[in-house]
């Protein structure tokens, strides 16, 4: 990087999280993304090392190690707990560039926050049909995105309406209707429009995990509290959203005993 100044800056620029590696595992360069993603300082992260990332409880699965000892270009999705203790998941790719002998010489690793992707990903469905769409970064607020929803009947204008009244009050709230009529759309729209909107909007499919991991996901969990916990432990998404919104897709698929404890929650 020393000898071409101009790629620090092409790198910054870039929304995703890039860091490189020396063959021994250390980090020797990281641009200003992958700083925002793990809450850390420069110098904080050019003194880790990819080896100890796993033992040390940062990360379930480290990709350039997986990628180090396959010698080959590797992609997965993992847990990431940062120094702060704050948790995401994220799709990480890891490219081995090789010396002239065929060795790894560094590692360049790729990373983007699921969460984020999938806000992108809706955002472009939504815009198709615009020329330019916005690309919201890592320190973009909701409430500065435009608004998306689109409604033309009388009967989706009052529910918009009604939406933007439950929104500015700290309650509960029940949305229900067919699989594909926006029920997420809808609660992104209620979260934009809440003096939360600055604050994350965290969202939990309780369909999509095994009863065993949604207690765990919900309301985190202590250091060792069970096989193949961080050994940082993790905190739930619940505390996650504090000061901002929870949004629990597909509620009605969660277990009886877990129901209780969560009314306790929101009441």
């Amino acid at each position: 990087m020393e000898k071409f100044p101009f790629l620090s800056e092409v790198f910054d620029s870039i929304n995703e999280g890039i860091y490189i590696l020396n063959r021994q595992g250390d980090y020797i360069y990281c641009n200003s993304a992958f700083l925002k993603m793990v809450g850390a300082t420069r110098d904080d992260v050019l003194e880790l090392n990819a080896f100890r990332l796993v033992p040390e409880g940062q990360v379930s699965i480290s990709v350039a190690v997986m990628a180090f000892e396959q010698k080959k270009k590797l992609s997965v999705v993992n847990n990431v707990c940062t120094p702060k203790g704050y948790h995401y998941r994220q799709l990480a790719t890891a490219t081995p560039i090789f010396d002239s002998v065929g060795e790894i010489e560094y590692m360049l690793v790729e990373m983007v926050r699921l969460d984020l992707f999938k806000k992108r990903y809706q955002q472009a469905i939504l815009d198709e049909d615009l020329d330019c769409i916005e690309v919201p970064g890592l320190g973009d607020s909701v409430g500065d995105r435009p608004e998306t929803f689109v409604a033309e009947s009388q009967s989706m204008r009052a529910l918009l309406d009604m939406a933007k009244q439950v929104a500015g009050v700290d309650s509960t709230i029940l949305i229900s209707g067919e699989t594909g009529t926006g029920k997420e759309v809808l609660a992104n729209f209620i979260h934009r429009h809440s003096h939360r909107a600055d604050r994350p909007m965290v969202e939990i499919n309780c369909a999509a995990l095994p009863e065993n991991l949604l207690e765990a996901e919900l309301f985190g969990y202590e250091k060792g509290a069970f096989t193949g916990a961080l050994n940082t432990g993790k905190p739930g998404m619940v505390e996650e959203a504090n000061g901002g919104t929870l949004f629990l897709d597909e509620i009605n698929s969660l277990p009886l005993a877990l129901q209780g404890k969560l009314l306790r929650v929101l009441e």
